[in-house]
């Protein structure tokens, strides 16, 4: 009678250990979502701020202006000054490239601009903040343009509503 009772207790622990396996298998690894898995999961909207607001990404803290001149006659293009502030918060050295390179702009078409800023490894350190400013060109009939990084989550900074069109 012993040996049936402790046949059936294992065959319980069995059974419950196979339940709980097929169960894990069933949610799928731990692991971030994937692009292609997007649609799984319901979409927020982006984050949006606005020229001079400090913007959180990750431990560094980005502060934007955008100037823009308008574009001289005979030419189809106007020149776009994108100024930031860059500040680590964070405990260590932080590469600046990679935060640039997720960031664009992008006009009320949905063209997009790459920011290409010159290449440079610079880190910054925890506590140090740095100014620089970049460069670019669009067409001369672009309007609405703003600034988009696409960070974990997409954040877009625009000009505020008490703003002129800076870029219009």
């Amino acid at each position: 009678m012993k040996k049936v009772t402790e046949y059936k207790v294992a065959g319980i622990l069995l059974l419950a250990t196979l339940m709980l396996v097929l169960a894990a298998l069933a949610c799928g690894p731990g692991k971030p979502r994937s692009i292609a898995d997007a649609s799984l999961t319901p979409q927020k909207g982006p984050k949006t701020y606005h020229f001079g607001d400090a913007v959180r990404v990750g431990d560094l803290v980005l502060t934007v202006e955008l100037v823009e001149s308008k574009p001289q006659a005979g030419y189809d293009s106007k020149p776009i000054l994108v100024k930031y502030t860059l500040e680590n918060q964070g405990i260590e050295a932080k590469p600046i490239a990679d935060l640039l390179d997720m960031m664009h702009l992008e006009d009320d078409a949905g063209e997009e601009y790459e920011i290409n800023p010159l290449p440079f490894s610079s880190v910054l350190p925890p506590g140090q903040s740095i100014e620089d400013s970049i460069g670019l060109y669009v067409p001369a009939d672009a309007e609405g343009v703003v600034l988009v990084i696409e960070a974990d989550e997409k954040i877009i900074i625009k000009p505020r509503n008490s703003q002129p069109d800076m870029l219009g």
